[in-house]
């Protein structure tokens, strides 16, 4: 059974806030992040949310940060930012060389503020700021399972299935899969469950037993709902939600097991 590599499904179902509605071209917000690529000192790449910047590629960097004094600009050098990419395609797998980037690039930026540009400081508060205007998001799950705290009770290889209810009956349940084979991301999008009848697939522990049995590895299912989901997907760190949430019967883990409970219950509740 072959899951493959579903990016534009991960992407909606993890990130669903990374398309938000653009306004007009010409139309300015006049206080959104403005994102440069700069060669030799001159813009040749700018982006900002619903801002049509194509009449400043040519200026200098230094016409773009007086005119825009009061925001932030965060420049990288053509030079850098490619040497980047390509060095990130020496990692095996895409999660791998987007992580890598993710690192370069904040390693490599340029913060602009009150029209003076900086590097960023190898200090909490700088690279703070800085993820706080980067493009590239990130999202609470994907991020705790690269951590060394699930370790304790997940092994190297293993399966998350997510199930989420709309919250009507008419509206159908979404399912997404998660497989991470010797700690890495190996496939991830919608699982095909034509091959189990009707009830099995109505039922999230059936479903989770099937997965187990046809990816060769233990499948925890979650099962949840898409407005809490949405909720903590906007937020860094929503453990103590998820937590309650678990206790509460919010979130149905299936099988279930004490141990993912009582780490849930440590990173949420405790602070751990």
């Amino acid at each position: 059974m072959e899951l493959s590599q579903d990016w534009r499904k991960l992407q909606s179902t993890f990130f669903p806030s990374s398309f938000p509605m653009k306004g007009p071209l010409g139309v300015s917000a006049g206080n959104g992040t403005l994102y440069c690529i700069e060669d030799q000192g001159v813009l040749i790449q700018a982006f900002s949310e619903g801002e049509d910047l194509s009449d400043w590629i040519g200026a200098s960097m230094n016409e773009v940060r007086s005119q825009f004094p009061n925001r932030v600009i965060v420049e990288w050098g053509r030079k850098s930012l490619e040497a980047s990419l390509l060095a990130s395609l020496g990692e095996a797998h895409l999660d791998a060389q987007v992580s890598q980037w993710r690192q370069d690039v904040r390693d490599e930026a340029v913060l602009s503020t009150g029209g003076a540009s900086r590097g960023v400081a190898k200090s909490r508060r700088d690279f703070d700021l800085l993820d706080r205007h980067l493009v590239s998001q990130r999202h609470f799950l994907l991020d705790a399972l690269k951590e060394s705290w699930w370790a304790r009770v997940l092994p190297s290889s293993f399966g998350i299935f997510l199930r989420f209810e709309g919250g009507s009956a008419a509206r159908a349940a979404k399912d997404f899969l998660l497989v991470y084979r010797k700690g890495k991301l190996e496939q991830f999008g919608v699982p095909d469950l034509n091959f189990i009848g009707a009830d099995r697939r109505k039922d999230s522990a059936e479903v989770a037993k099937y997965l187990s049995d046809r990816f060769m590895l233990p499948v925890q299912g979650v099962l949840l709902r898409e407005e809490d989901w949405a909720r903590w997907s906007g937020d860094s760190s929503p453990w103590r939600e998820i937590a309650w949430a678990v206790q509460s019967n919010r979130v149905q883990l299936v099988p279930f097991r004490w141990s993912i409970v009582s780490i849930l219950a440590a990173r949420g509740l405790l602070g751990f």
